[in-house]
């Protein structure tokens, strides 16, 4: 069994192995109404006709801001047979004491075994340790497994940006989600 820990470094090829991207058969797609009294907005559940598919660039966050962020103390890694096989990278946010997980990947191979579940446990337990309010992430509306994967683990979704990655409302493309999951122990 994978053993979790406190994550203290991880190469870039480590970073770059994990943080590959994703498949899925469906996404959220959005509908937007608006007027000058009255907003909103939908998000529904589609099939779709050819999987998405999403490949994670080599990003400059692999080389800078990543291992910077690890060095704080709040991330989590997953190790077996000595190889790191799982992350979930986290930050502290004071100005609203929540804790902002990044980024959380599991290797090829070994994902649909737990594995994802241990990680977002170490990191909920950390926030309840810390006495941080909240869990609070990004993911895309194409993401439809992460998603499910989120809600199964106490998430929800309560946020949105239509043009997060484009500048214009993209409502066929990808959308931010923001999911959080608010501590219990926390009043």
């Amino acid at each position: 069994m994978p053993r979790i820990a406190r994550l203290t470094e991880a190469s870039t090829a480590d970073l770059r192995r994990l943080i590959d991207g994703y498949r899925s058969e469906q996404r959220y797609r959005v509908e937007r109404t608006e007027t000058d009294n009255h907003t909103e907005i939908h998000l529904i559940l589609e099939d779709l006709v050819q999987p998405f598919i999403k490949h994670f660039g080599q990003d400059a966050e692999l080389e800078d801001f990543y291992p910077k962020m690890i060095a704080q103390g709040y991330s989590w890694g997953a190790w077996a047979d000595g190889m790191l096989v799982g992350i979930g990278l986290c930050e502290p946010r004071h100005w609203n004491n929540s804790l902002w997980l990044w980024e959380l990947h599991i290797q090829n191979g070994l994902r649909g075994q737990g594995l994802g579940g241990r990680l977002i446990q170490a990191v909920q337990e950390q926030a309840q340790a810390g006495k941080f309010r909240q869990v609070a992430l990004e993911v895309q509306n194409t993401n439809v497994p992460a998603i499910r994967f989120y809600r199964k683990h106490g998430f929800a979704i309560e946020g949105l940006d239509i043009s997060q990655y484009t500048n214009t409302p993209a409502p066929d493309g990808e959308i931010a989600l923001f999911m959080k999951w608010n501590n219990p122990l926390h009043t």
